[in-house]
Parts: structure tokens; C-alpha cells; sequence
């Protein structure tokens, strides 16, 4: 069994090419494995940029969802799932790791039987020692081999929306123990951020997972109170309200100001669920410090 932590991520061609060699350098020191899942396309393109990494093909990738080959999130927990690491774990691929000599220690040490989320802080550059939380996610996961993440098919992909609460979501809903590590130790350029139709498609995949999710997960005794607390937070009757009101738009063609009031409206619960479920997690996570 490897005693390496395995850190799965996915690379992006032509896509700031020395800040991600950097970032996952950063990652080797601190005593992990870096593997990369991209699409054989992909592959194909990033081999001559980064040959001194190991690439693993995807069955699969989530072109026509997206518009892109991203990775599912799916696939890369089973592959994770199929090693021999005793420790494994996601990371966004511009995400740097500064922390003290025996991060990997304390990462092993944190993670038995539990699930690790880190949230980014955001820097100038990867040089800076100052920088931002990031509190609305987490840009990278470490966690114990042995546990199971509920099966349940979705289409989240990592470098997109979403992928970064689901996971934690769904380990709370399952009894695993959930840590946040708040010490400023993974940094990250700040850059301009580009949103697309196909971008805003992971809106409606995410809500419709978190209204299956509260309708399969079971109730056990360790997962009571956060199953309760979670179906506390509005979402159905407001989300299908105002989805209802846009398909009333596009078959009445209602004017532009009309147009952009039910949009916006739209845009704020989507803004405000995100909000929900990050304190969800919080309340029910164990914070940590190095």
C-alpha cells in the first residue's frame, strides 16, 4: 500500500501551464502522488506540456453536457476508490500547498476514518504569504480510502461549479466525519473567472441532486440531525416556482424588464442555496488548525 497521499486532478491544455506545474510541484513536496484524468483528447495535447506526469484516461467525459471534456466528479472518486493508496484525495489543479515540512503527517494523522475539506486562500501570485479566504467552497479534499461516498449518478465536474459542496455534502449525509482546514496553506492566483450557457447548466444539475438527495438519503442515528437540518433548507417550492415562471416567459414572451426581474430572481435563490448548504457544512464540520 502506497504511503503516499494519491491527489487526483485534471489538468487544463493551453490553461496557464507553469502556474499548474508549480501548483502540483507543490503538492509532490508536501508528500503526495499527482495523478491527472483527462479525456484522450486532452491527453494527447498536455503530454508534451507536463510529460513528467502521470495521465489517466477517462471513460467518459462530460463534452456534451458542458461543451467541454471535463471530468466527472463520479469518475474520479471510483478511480480513487480502485487504488492502493491508503490515503487519497481531489485537488483543482492551480491550487499550491505552503504549509510545514510535515503537512503529509498531519494530513494522514486528520484524515482516518474522516474527510478533509480545504478552502483556498486567494493571492496575487503563488509567491505571496497574503491572501483571502475563499469561504464559498473548497478547492481541495483529502480523505480515507475506505470511505464509501453514496452512488448516486450526477454530472458535476471538477474545474466547474458545485462538484466542491457535493462531496462534502453527501459524506455529512452519510455519518463521515467532516473536517475544514482553515489555516491559510493552499493558495491561489487570482484570475478572471468566465461563465457560459453551459456553465450555468450546472445551476439546475446541482439543485436537482440536493432535492433527489434529501428524498433518498435514509435516516440513521449519527445522521439524523444534519439529514433534519438539511431538509430545513428551502428549495423545492422556490426553485419550481420560479422555473415555472421562466417557461410562463418564454411561452408569453414577456417583455425585457419582466425578462430580467424573474432571471435575477432566479439567480439569487441559485446564489442563496450555495449560501445554505456551505453553512450546513460548517455547522455540522469539525474545524481545524495548523
Amino acid at each position: 500500500m502506497s504511503e503516499l497521499i494519491l491527489m487526483a486532478t485534471s489538468l487544463i491544455p493551453n490553461g496557464r501551464t507553469e502556474l499548474q506545474r508549480k501548483a502540483l510541484r507543490s503538492w509532490e513536496c508536501a508528500g503526495a502522488k499527482i495523478v491527472s484524468l483527462n479525456s484522450p483528447q486532452e491527453i494527447a495535447e498536455l503530454r508534451s506540456e507536463f510529460e513528467d506526469f502521470e495521465f489517466v484516461s477517462v471513460p467518459d467525459d462530460a463534452s456534451a453536457f458542458s461543451g467541454r471534456p471535463l471530468v466527472y466528479i463520479a469518475n474520479i472518486l471510483e478511480y480513487l476508490k480502485s487504488s492502493n493508496a491508503e490515503f487519497v484525495g481531489i485537488t483543482n489543479a492551480d491550487i499550491y500547498i505552503d504549509g510545514p515540512t510535515e503537512l503529509a503527517s498531519i494530513y494522514k494523522q486528520e484524515t482516518a476514518g474522516s474527510l478533509i475539506c480545504g478552502p483556498r486562500y486567494d493571492v496575487s501570485s503563488l509567491d505571496s504569504k497574503n491572501g483571502n479566504l475563499d469561504a464559498c467552497g473548497f478547492d481541495y479534499f483529502i480523505y480515507d480510502r475506505n470511505i464509501n461516498f453514496p452512488s448516486l449518478q450526477n454530472r458535476l465536474c471538477l474545474g466547474m461549479p458545485f462538484w466542491d459542496h457535493w462531496v462534502p455534502l453527501t459524506g455529512l449525509l452519510s455519518g463521515i466525519e467532516i473536517k475544514i482546514l482553515d489555516s491559510p496553506v493552499a493558495h491561489h492566483a487570482s484570475h478572471p473567472v468566465k461563465w457560459s450557457d453551459q456553465t450555468l447548466s450546472f445551476n439546475d444539475e446541482f439543485i436537482r441532486l440536493l432535492i433527489l438527495l434529501r428524498d433518498i438519503t435514509p435516516n440513521s442515528t449519527l445522521a439524523d440531525r444534519r439529514l433534519t437540518d438539511f431538509r430545513t433548507i428551502p428549495i423545492e417550492q422556490t426553485y419550481y416556482k420560479l422555473k415555472h415562471r421562466m417557461q410562463e416567459m418564454r411561452d408569453s414572451r414577456l417583455d425585457s424588464d419582466d425578462s430580467m426581474r424573474i432571471m435575477g430572481e432566479l439567480a439569487s435563490f441559485y446564489d442563496d442555496t450555495t449560501k445554505s448548504i456551505i453553512k450546513f457544512i460548517r455547522a455540522h464540520a469539525k474545524i481545524i488548525h495548523i
